[in-house]
């Protein structure tokens, strides 16, 4: 019971209600938290199970040299799948066409395959010394889901005659119709339903990802994100090993706070029901009554206001420490012996760009596209252009990214911005220093408060520690190594050696995909770009001392994951028993 949070929620909901535990709020964690399964979506790091990037840049090789007569082979095989499973579906034969649809897949992979692991993407934002970095953000599933055999159906020719627009469409096409869309499928290239049904499954992606669902500006190709957190393993300056939580983080639910979520009202449904007290008006060529239509209004306003809110999730005020419930059993898994996080200070000191840099200029183009440029000591030491408002963030921090968004910083007008009608923004000094109360407030209170309550039934407490092992080396490139690897960048971006021969030079993890790309336009941005990431690489493989909090891991805590299966089957039987308990009640 300890693991599944059920206990905690407990708590919680005799805090929130006088030291009663409400039925109905019982029940929706049973069918919320308490149900919902949860996927963790992993970025880089070394697990076995994972597909490193070299092996995923073999099979794209492979795809890439396939010959013109093998892909239309391939092609070809791929379609009498398709077509198998379509008979397959015609003769009601379910199992068989999942197994041709599998098949079909299979072959696409063949075609075009997709990594499966992800590349870690800030690696760069994190203290010197560790080692097999990761990131792992949790997701929900989606809302509105992939095309499968169960949310796809052939409509009646009842129910398609409702829909076409022409008598004749009927004759002509199949009226698929999927949880967002309805497509229209010629008969004459797919003589039945069934191989109507199985194109659409295998080639048609959903049109829209679902009113429900949410994006992180971090992670956008997770769909239903609710947290995520950065990991490293490293020693603590006596040298055990642990798991380090470099960042922890919901952009979710720090959203959420800050706009408010959507409160799930059916918009729909009130505006029915007002339009029926309004229907004997309208059927009498009169006017409707002004409350009613006052009331319409209201809920058409209410409606556009709810847009800009951020659809709820699970965990909205505990996601930190179920954040670090995961990094627990991944540290006791892996035989760790303390979970650790950074100090307050040491975020601030991370994302506090007036360290790094004396000034960052802004271009906003009329398009609504953003150009950046970093400077030190009057050298342009990064830039990027072609950004959108989610790029901002990734580059400089969300603080910083709203200010340039909303317009704020130094106005510098010249003649070549007049010309463009571009508007340049330049910020420096205290417009650099972001974030810092905030983290201090939530790594060195909020989270140590949370986390102790949480591991205090293992007997765990949280303490302050020293991480890590002294200095290897300054953790700087000298004079002649910068010089060194700006020249072999230069190379690399021409093209005059690849990413093997620059990692072996530089210790660094560049793939194909990482080079900025040839344009001779950004020669010279996408050499800085190499070269900083040569300098950020000395650095992490410096090692080095450093403040942080520490959780022991107990040998009640190693106990509790091995009972861990028991445990689960445990909460689900309880789960029905409460639910058999409660509905006669409600």
């Amino acid at each position: 019971m300890k693991w599944s949070g059920i206990n905690q929620a407990i708590d919680r909901l005799a805090a929130e209600n006088q030291g009663k535990v409400p039925k109905d709020k019982l029940l929706q964690f049973l069918e919320t938290e308490g149900k919902v399964e949860f996927e963790e979506v992993r970025y880089g790091g070394n697990r076995p199970n994972l597909e490193s990037e070299a092996e995923f840049a073999a099979r794209r090789s492979d795809a890439g040299s396939l010959s013109r007569e093998e892909r239309d082979r391939l092609v070809e095989m791929r379609r009498r799948y398709q077509r198998s499973a379509g008979d397959a579906l015609d003769a009601n034969n379910f199992d068989l066409a999942n197994e041709f649809l599998r098949e079909a897949k299979s072959i696409g992979e063949l075609l075009d395959p997709q990594p499966k692991v992800r590349p870690a993407r800030f690696e760069q934002y994190s203290l010197p010394g560790g080692e097999n970095y990761r990131e792992v953000a949790l997701s929900m599933p989606e809302v509105v889901e992939k095309y499968t055999l169960s949310n796809t159906r052939v409509l009646s020719e009842a129910e398609a005659a409702e829909r076409a627009l022409r008598s004749d469409s009927i004759k002509r096409f199949w009226f698929i119709k999927t949880p967002d869309q309805l497509f229209q499928i010629s008969k004459e290239k797919y003589p039945s339903a069934g191989q109507a049904v199985s194109y659409v499954i295998n080639e048609k992606l959903p049109g829209r990802m679902g009113g429900e669902n949410y994006r992180s500006s971090h992670f956008r190709d997770v769909p239903n994100y609710i947290a995520h957190m950065r990991l490293t393993d490293r020693p603590d300056a006596q040298g055990r090993p642990g798991l380090f939580i470099e960042e922890v983080q919901s952009d979710r639910h720090q959203a959420g706070k800050k706009r408010g979520y959507k409160t799930g009202r059916d918009f729909d449904k009130e505006l029915e029901e007002v339009n029926k007290k309004a229907d004997p008006y309208l059927a009498e060529m009169r006017d409707a009554p002004r409350e009613l239509l006052e009331q319409a209004a209201s809920i058409q306003d209410a409606r556009l206001a709810e847009e800009s809110l951020i659809p709820d999730a699970p965990f909205r005020k505990d996601w930190p420490v179920q954040m670090f419930r995961r990094a627990l059993k991944e540290a006791v898994m892996d035989g760790k012996e303390w979970v650790g996080w950074t100090t307050g200070e040491t975020q601030a000191a991370r994302y506090d760009l007036s360290k790094q840099i004396d000034s960052i200029k802004s271009y906003k183009n009329p398009d609504g596209l953003y150009s950046l440029q970093l400077i030190k000591d009057g050298v342009v030491i990064d830039a990027k252009s072609q950004l959108k408002e989610a790029g901002l963030s990734e580059m400089v921090g969300k603080e910083l990214a709203d200010k340039i968004v909303s317009g704020k910083g130094k106005n510098i007008e010249t003649e070549t911005s007049r010309k463009l009608n571009r508007q340049d923004r330049e910020f420096s000094g205290l417009d650099l220093k972001v974030g810092g109360e905030g983290m201090k407030a939530f790594y060195d209170k909020i989270l140590p408060n949370e986390v102790a309550k949480y591991v205090k039934q293992w007997g765990g407490t949280v303490e302050k520690a020293r991480i890590g092992q002294p200095k290897k080396h300054s953790g700087k490139l000298t004079k002649e190594e910068l010089s060194e690897a700006r020249r072999d960048a230069k190379a690399l971006v021409r093209g005059d050696i690849d990413t093997d021969e620059f990692n072996a030079t530089w210790n660094t993890k560049l793939d194909s995909d990482d080079i900025p790309g040839r344009d001779p336009y950004r020669f010279n941005e996408s050499v800085q770009e190499i070269v900083n990431l040569v300098r950020k690489t000395r650095e992490l493989d410096a090692g080095g001392l450093y403040d942080a909090w520490k959780v022991r891991v107990t040998p009640e805590m190693v106990e509790g994951l091995k009972q861990l299966d028991e445990i689960e089957m445990e909460i689900s039987s309880k789960s029905r028993a409460i639910r058999r308990q409660l509905e006669p009640a409600q």
